[in-house]
């Protein structure tokens, strides 16, 4: 019981945490994109900008708390952590861009940059629809784990990531639609991250 309870409380505190960081990031972000100038906001908002930057930082810490997940947890909640893997690596690939980026080896720059970063991207995708088929007998426990209320971050983490790609690809036009996108992605980031700290408790209580 006091084993379940400190879960407990660690998983509010989690919550909390990333909440109250989300509500920071957001001020923040509007506070300087109102007070920067037009070339800074550009840069500010742009690739190798610093919300892309600590967008790949989030997600390098997904990638890596999914895949320790991943690796303690067998059966439903180690094949969905190993997807859940992948395709936040290949998010990474999609956010990763280096090619604007100060003090980084040439090699570095180009191995985000096309075609490279778009072989990645689209790498491992293809192997988050081929672990998908290939555990294809967990998917009914899928479906039972996502229906779980603890699996709420992870359901709102897809619909912000979703809103922010609309927007990217039909709306994000000048720095005020830039400024949308960027905030829904960094908060999908956020609640994705509140996920994998979530599916690595469920890994380590499944051993």
């Amino acid at each position: 019981m006091k084993n379940a309870d400190f879960q407990a409380r660690g998983r509010v505190i989690w919550g909390v945490s990333v909440l109250l960081a989300g509500a920071a990031l957001n001020v923040l972000v509007v506070y300087v994109s109102r007070s920067l100038e037009y070339e800074w906001l550009r840069y500010f908002l742009g690739e190798a900008g610093p919300l892309e930057i600590m967008q790949s930082c989030l997600l390098l810490a997904i990638v890596v708390i999914y895949l320790r997940a991943a690796t303690r947890a067998r059966g439903p909640v180690g094949s969905s952590s190993a997807v859940l893997t992948m395709l936040s690596l290949a998010f990474l690939f999609r956010e990763l861009d280096l090619g604007k980026a100060i003090g980084i080896p040439d090699w570095l720059k180009a191995a985000t940059e096309s075609p490279y970063h778009d072989i990645g991207f689209i790498g491992a995708m293809l192997l988050v629809l081929a672990m998908t088929v290939y555990h294809r007998q967990h998917w009914w426990a899928w479906v039972r784990l996502t229906a779980a209320p603890r699996s709420l971050p992870l359901i709102l983490a897809g619909a912000f990531l979703f809103a922010g790609m609309i927007i990217d690809s039909r709306i994000a036009t000048d720095n005020a639609g830039r400024l949308w996108e960027e905030l829904l992605e960094c908060n999908g980031y956020l609640l994705l991250l509140l996920a994998a700290v979530i599916q690595l408790e469920l890994a380590v209580c499944s051993d």
